[in-house]
Order: structure tokens, then C-alpha cells, then sequence
């Protein structure tokens, strides 16, 4: 299903000029960097698709010039596979492929810890290279939830 989600929004959303990105929505401190350089990149003369990749071996943005709709078919989606069998699927097109910063989704509560991390404890992940986006609401109630939980009486 995602794939034939990504086709429907860059056809509806490329009208022959510019480009168009496609970001996911759980990533909440995705650093601003890394939009930057996806956009920079696709001003730039010649056909290119950027990748930003993410630690599950997803991505959390994909963008391009033109549309290229056989990027988003035979991928294994929700798998381990999709970065890479994505990052085929734009060699075998031929086009420029750039990948941005890794970064991360929150999926799970091992990837919802990650962002507890970053967000009340000021820990970037091991293998971040930018600083996280600041997200004052995210903050507080994450805050607010790990105060709920160290509240909790353990049963004995």
C-alpha cells in the first residue's frame, strides 16, 4: 500500500515544475539540515533523487525532479529491504542518487525511547551527525509521560 500512496502523492502533487519531497510524519526532530540539503540538492541543474535514510532501513524523505513512479514498485514495504531495494530501483533509472543525514522514525517504544532520549535527556542518538529539530510540544508531553511512568507503583 505505501507505494501506491507515495505514487498518488507525487503525481498529485508534481505539476511539471520544481520538485517535490515526500517526508514522513514520525519523525519529529528530523534537523532542519537535512530538508536544506534535499532542497538545495534538487535546484540543482540534472536529474537527481534524494534519499534521506533512516535506521530501520527506511527513509524518512524522498524526493525528485521528475516522476519516477517504478521507484515505489516490488519494494518490500514495512520490511528492512526498502532502503535498499529503493536505492536499486533509483540506479536502475539511472538518475543521481544523494542520501542525506541518517536519522530516525519512531515506530516502537525502543524508537519512542530514542526520542525520550533526545528530547528530556539531550542524547543524540549514536549515530546522529546533526543536531534534532526542537519540538517544545513533543518536549513537554514526553515530560509529562515520563513523570506518569516514574509515578507508577511496580507491583511486588
Amino acid at each position: 500500500m505505501a507505494g501506491s500512496v507515495f505514487r498518488f502523492h507525487l503525481r498529485f502533487g508534481y505539476h511539471g515544475e520544481g520538485a517535490v519531497c515526500l517526508v514522513d510524519s514520525d519523525s519529529p526532530t528530523l534537523p532542519s539540515e537535512a530538508l536544506i540539503t534535499a532542497i538545495q540538492m534538487l535546484e540543482k541543474q540534472g536529474e537527481r533523487i534524494i534519499l534521506g535514510p533512516s535506521n530501520d532501513e527506511g527513509y524518512y524523505l524522498i524526493g525528485m525532479k521528475q516522476q519516477h513512479p517504478e521507484v515505489f514498485v516490488d519494494i518490500a514495504w514495512s520490511t528492512s529491504a526498502v532502503l535498499g531495494e529503493t536505492m536499486a530501483a533509483v540506479e536502475r533509472i539511472g538518475a543521481e542518487l544523494i542520501t542525506l543525514p541518517l536519522w530516525y522514525d519512531v515506530d516502537d517504544a525502543a524508537t519512542l525511547s530514542t526520542l525520550q532520549d533526545e528530547l528530556l535527556h539531550h542524547r543524540l542518538p549514536p549515530f546522529a551527525s546533526l543536531n534534532g529539530f526542537s519540538v517544545p510540544s513533543t518536549h513537554a508531553f514526553l515530560r509529562r509521560l515520563d513523570l506518569n511512568f516514574n509515578h507508577l507503583a511496580l507491583p511486588s
